[in-house]
């Protein structure tokens, strides 16, 4: 019989951080990792939001994480989220390896006892496949169980590394792929440019600093980052917690003082996961997001990496490198109780928002798509 234990602070997390991380790799898990969610959780945290992780241990040994907090929402409700849902894809519970079957009826009992009781557990950029999610539904009566709404899917382009070399993949691209890569990397070489990763403080600072300045000036004109104020602190946090050029990869293209592109990139267990980038507008006819992000790429062949994850949205850029697809989706499980119809009046607008954005993403630009997002969200244009 597993115990479990529901911790409500981050700092008593810090003891457990080790064996969280272990989980993490072994399940290649990048942004499950607490070197990655709790920095999420102490900067861009929605207000009015409390922390519930679920431990669960046999006997000294950790088997499995629960990385939740329950955010109180209109009328009294609250609903329970995985950390950094929505702003990194694919976190999840966390178990040992083939200890999935006793771990997770632990980890959602924990849960379904914690107070305040939540009318929803909403998933966002879960895996498709993931069987969690309905473990959990399982676990509860048949007339009490949850009632599922799935309120979008996205793509999500990955590359299979495994067993495979660098010049291998290279040859099952097509040539106009293999030359224009490299005919862009020799004009940026010949500009000046150098590519590099980050391996010390002072340089990923300097190129965290660059990858916001980048970001924020891409984006002026096409309605403003959605980068919230609190994602500069929390990357320089995470900085200092997951290992330079190891976990935490930040590849950049500079030409001298001058950044041209940054790339951002988490790691565990041989899962590289795309997580965000931008690159100067003035060097676009260089293309150096596909010359960086090709960079991070053959550096994951030389590893040995499992696999890369381009992240959700079929991006034209992305599927370049692509050799296949592994889905997000964002899914809420509703409590079948009193509250439902409550629960789904509150949520209405934000799935209304999730659907027009995801049928945009099929049809627009990406600029346009951007400013759509904007409006829908309730900013609108600057």
């Amino acid at each position: 019989m597993l115990a479990t234990e529901l911790v409500e602070s981050a700092e008593e997390l810090e003891p457990h951080r080790a064996e969280w991380d272990a989980l993490a790799v072994a399940s290649r898990r990048p942004f499950a990792a607490p070197g990655w969610l709790l920095p999420w959780w102490r900067h861009l945290a929605p207000p009015g939001s409390a922390l519930r992780v679920v431990l669960a241990r046999d006997g000294e040994r950790l088997v499995g994480v629960a990385p939740c907090y329950v955010r109180a929402r209109r009328a009294g409700l609250s609903e329970l989220r995985l950390l950094g849902g929505g702003f990194a894809h694919r976190i999840a519970p966390l178990a040992g390896l083939g200890r999935e079957n006793e771990v997770v009826p632990a980890l959602a009992g924990a849960l379904a006892s914690a107070l305040p009781r939540a009318c929803a557990l909403r998933l966002e950029g879960v895996d498709l496949g993931a069987d969690w999610p309905a473990a959990i539904a399982l676990l509860c009566p048949p007339r009490r169980r949850p009632i599922v709404k799935v309120e979008a899917r996205l793509e999500s382009p990955t590359l299979r590394l495994a067993g495979r070399s660098y010049e291998g993949w290279l040859g099952t691209k097509s040539a106009n792929f293999r030359q224009g890569l490299r005919r862009l990397r020799r004009r940026l070489e010949d500009e000046g440019v150098e590519l590099r990763l980050s391996t010390t403080v002072d340089e990923v600072g300097r190129d965290l600093a660059a990858f916001h300045a980048l970001h924020r000036s891409r984006w002026a004109a096409r309605g403003g980052s959605a980068l919230r104020p609190g994602a500069g602190p929390m990357l320089d946090e995470v900085a200092r917690e997951l290992d330079l050029g190891s976990r935490f990869r930040v590849w950049s293209a500079w030409a001298g003082a001058a950044p041209v592109c940054t790339q951002l990139f988490v790691v565990a267990g041989g899962e590289l996961a795309y997580w965000n980038g931008g690159f100067a507008e003035s060097w676009g006819r260089f293309s150096p997001g596909l010359v960086t992000v090709l960079a991070a790429v053959e550096d994951g062949f030389r590893r040995a990496e499992h696999r890369v994850d381009f992240g959700g949205g079929a991006d034209g850029y992305k599927r370049r490198f692509a050799d296949g697809s592994d889905p997000v989706v964002w899914t809420t499980l509703y409590a079948r109780r009193a509250t439902y119809p409550a629960a789904r009046a509150i949520a209405m607008p934000r799935q209304a928002r999730r659907r027009a954005r995801t049928v945009a993403g099929r049809w627009l630009a990406p600029e346009a798509r951007w400013r759509l997002k904007r409006l829908v969200d309730g900013r609108g244009p600057r």
